[in-house]
């Protein structure tokens, strides 16, 4: 199939034709039609350099061979279901672009939802002047502390990731956009790690594993088939094993006196991972919703 539509791509001429096609062969996939018109778009703008504007532009014009055949390469790793990111090598996170391949999350614009509390806090208590240190447990691409580094030019952060496949695309970001020296990446296990950390910390943060094993296996086929699952899958039957531990190891950690965690929450969980935080001994909990309404992120305070 993959080198049917290869061939068939080839012998398109125009970027309004091989853009039809692209949309074609995901829909023939079972991928709905708004998100098939939507990568289509994307693999375009990234193999020609292009805006959109610009290729609506030159939609009638000749698609050079280079382009098509690189749009080719990407079509055929989407026709076994590799999401497009991956195909890609980048995607971006808060008007960023980050590198991103197999063995890392891909980062999703929900999360951009813990960037803005994030931000929101330190305009609020120490205000973007300041300086302010921060902890993630589990880093991946790095979106989030990256694009709060990028964000905060007063900002520190150190970082947990026990994936080498992760902490690697993190470091490449971080390198990329400039931040490094201001990140401290840990490769290790955070349960093992942060009762050993020095320093205050005015913020921890994560976008930890939570979906449950059994919701697990419904995921799309690009998730379940791709995405680690150690970024996906939580702990225990209700995927919540990482927000237990992480309420009961966090008060050991050193801190400002006005420290707040923030965590990314699955839908329908706000109140079960807000219960498991108030049991700890967290207060001030807020939870803050996705552009969807739904409940994405947990704010407590120590």
């Amino acid at each position: 199939m993959a080198d049917q539509n290869a061939a068939a791509n080839n012998e398109l001429s125009t970027c309004a034709e091989v853009r039809r096609s692209f949309i074609e062969a995901l829909c023939a996939l079972g991928i709905e039609a708004s998100e098939a018109r939507r990568e289509a778009e994307i693999a375009l703008m990234h193999v020609t350099s292009s805006a959109a504007h610009e290729l609506l532009l030159r939609a009638d014009q000749p698609l050079a061979e280079a382009h098509a055949q690189a749009l080719t390469e990407i079509l055929n790793q989407r026709l076994v279901r590799k999401p497009l990111q991956y195909a890609l090598g980048e995607t971006y996170f808060m008007g960023f672009k980050f590198a991103v391949g197999p063995g890392v999350l891909i980062p999703r614009p929900d999360t951009e939802v813990i960037v803005e509390a994030i931000l929101a806090e330190i305009k609020a208590t120490a205000g973007l002047q300041q300086r302010c240190n921060l902890l993630e447990v589990g880093a991946g691409t790095g979106a989030i502390v990256i694009s709060l580094l990028m964000l905060c030019p007063n900002l520190t952060a150190t970082v947990f990731e026990i994936s080498p496949q992760a902490a690697h695309f993190c470091r490449i970001n971080a390198l990329c956009h400039g931040v490094y020296e201001r990140l401290n990446i840990i490769e290790e296990d955070y349960m093992t790690g942060l009762p050993q950390l020095s320093g205050h910390f005015d913020l921890f943060c994560s976008n930890p594993p939570y979906i449950p094993v059994e919701l697990a296996r419904e995921l799309a086929p690009e998730i379940l088939l791709y995405e680690p699952a150690l970024a996906l899958v939580g702990q225990g039957a209700d995927g919540l094993g990482f927000y237990r531990n992480f309420a009961q190891i966090l008060p050991s950690v050193p801190a400002t006196a006005q420290a707040t965690m923030l965590v990314e929450l699955g839908q329908g969980q706000g109140a079960d991972v807000s219960a498991i935080f108030e049991q700890a001994g967290w207060r001030d909990l807020r939870l803050l919703p996705d552009l969807s309404g739904i409940e994405r992120v947990l704010s407590a305070r120590k």
